[in-house]
C-alpha cells in the first residue's frame, strides 16, 4: 500500500465502529437486561455520536448489543481479546467460544463487520478491505483506553482471520499472541486461475455489483445441527458474493503476503484438512513464512470449515486447544510485565 493510501486510511484517521458486542466488562455487574450504553460504555456512545457528526460512509454509526450475551462480573481481567468473525457471518456466532474465554477472565468483545450482521452498509460490500482493520485497531484502541496495562490477542476466523493478521502487522509489537481459525491468507489456485483474476478484475471496472455465487452452507460444518443455525440464522447473509468483494479480497490476500514475514508474534493456527472454502495451503505458506519462534499448526484430518463449529470431536478439541494456549499466552505476558 502506497503513501497516499496509507495516509487515506489511517486507522486513527476516522473514529467510528462497526456494531458492537461485550461478552465481559471489567469489574462491572452487567446482566442482558441491563443498559449498557448508560452503565458500561457510556462514553464510547458519546464518542461515537460526537463522532457522527463529522460524517463518515464506511461504517456504523449506531451500536447494538446483543441482548443474549450473557456477562460476567470479574474481579481482575487478565487480557483484552479481540475476535474478528468472518465473510458474511456476524459476531454473535463467536457467543459460545467468548463464553469460554471469560471462564479464564478475559475481556473478550468483538463487532459486526461494515456490511455485515447488525452493522450498517450494504450486505458484504466495503469500499476498501483496509476499513475493516481501521475499525478493528479503533476498537482495540478504545478497549486500550480503558485497560492500558493489559496484554492484547487477536483472535479471526476466516476472512477475520486475514483482518487479523493485517491488524496485527499494523502494530506488532502490541499484541501479545494472535490466533487463526481456518485463516484466509491464499487464493485456492484451482479458483483464482490466471483468466478468472484478469476476468474478474475487468468485471470490477463494469459490473462490480455482480454477483458471483453465495458461500456452500454446506462446506461450513459437518455438524448438521450447526449448518442448520447457520442456513436459518437471519443475521448472516446468504446472498451472492458481488465482483467488488472479490477484489477487496484479492487485495487483502497480496498485502498478507507482504505482511506475513514482518510478524513476530506468538501464532496458533488451526485448520480442517477438508476446508473447501479457505485453502489449508495458506495456512502452511504462513507457518513457513512468519518469523515467529512460537508457532503452531494443527490439522483436524477431515473437518471442515468452521473448526469451532463441527461435530463435537473437533470442536471441544477446538476449544481445549484456544483456551489451553490463550491462558500460556496470557499468563507469560503477566509474567514479562512483573520482571
Amino acid at each position: 500500500m502506497g503513501p497516499q493510501e496509507e495516509s487515506k486510511y489511517s486507522p486513527l484517521n476516522e473514529q467510528c465502529l462497526a456494531s458492537l458486542s461485550i461478552w465481559m466488562y471489567n469489574n462491572r455487574s452487567c446482566t442482558p437486561k441491563t443498559s449498557l450504553s448508560a452503565r458500561c460504555i457510556d462514553n464510547l456512545i458519546n464518542q461515537l455520536i460526537r463522532d457522527n457528526d463529522k460524517g463518515r460512509n464506511d461504517c456504523s454509526t449506531h451500536i447494538v448489543l446483543q441482548p443474549s450475551v450473557a456477562l460476567k462480573r470479574i474481579c481482575k481481567a487478565r487480557a483484552l481479546v479481540f475476535i474478528a468473525h468472518g465473510a458474511g457471518e456476524h459476531c454473535g456466532r463467536y457467543d459460545d467460544l467468548a463464553q469460554k474465554l471469560t471462564g479464564l477472565n478475559l475481556f473478550v468483545f468483538a463487532h459486526d463487520h461494515v456490511g455485515h450482521g447488525q452493522s450498517e452498509g450494504d450486505r458484504m460490500v466495503v469500499s476498501d478491505f483496509h476499513v475493516f482493520i481501521r475499525d478493528s485497531l479503533q476498537h482495540i484502541d478504545l478497549m486500550k483506553k480503558e485497560h492500558p496495562k493489559l496484554p492484547v490477542l487477536i483472535l479471526g476466523h476466516s476472512m477475520g482471520g486475514a483482518i487479523s493478521i493485517l491488524t496485527a502487522s499494523e502494530r506488532p509489537s502490541e499484541f501479545s499472541g494472535m490466533l487463526l481459525i481456518s485463516p484466509l491468507v491464499v487464493a485456492s489456485p484451482e479458483v483464482a486461475t490466471p483468466i478468472k483474476v484478469f476476468a474478474a478484475k475487468v468485471l470490477n471496472f463494469v459490473l462490480p455489483n455482480l454477483s458471483l455465487g453465495s458461500i456452500d452452507p454446506n462446506a461450513i460444518s459437518r455438524n448438521k445441527k450447526e449448518m442448520e443455525s447457520y442456513t436459518s440464522d437471519p443475521l448472516v447473509y446468504h446472498g451472492g458474493m458481488k465482483v467488488s468483494f472479490v477484489i477487496q479480497l484479492m487485495n487483502a490476500i497480496a498485502r498478507i503476503e507482504r505482511a506475513l514475514p514482518k510478524l513476530t508474534l506468538p501464532i496458533l493456527v488451526l485448520h480442517g484438512s477438508s476446508d473447501k472454502l479457505c485453502d489449508i495451503r495458506g495456512s502452511y505458506f504462513l507457518m513457513d513464512t512468519v518469523q515467529s519462534q512460537d508457532k503452531t499448526l494443527k490439522v483436524y484430518e477431515e473437518a471442515y470449515h468452521a473448526l469451532h463449529k463441527e461435530l463435537p470431536e473437533v470442536s471441544t478439541s477446538v476449544f481445549t486447544e484456544i483456551l489451553t494456549w490463550i491462558g500460556q499466552k496470557v499468563s507469560a505476558a503477566g509474567e514479562t510485565s512483573h520482571t
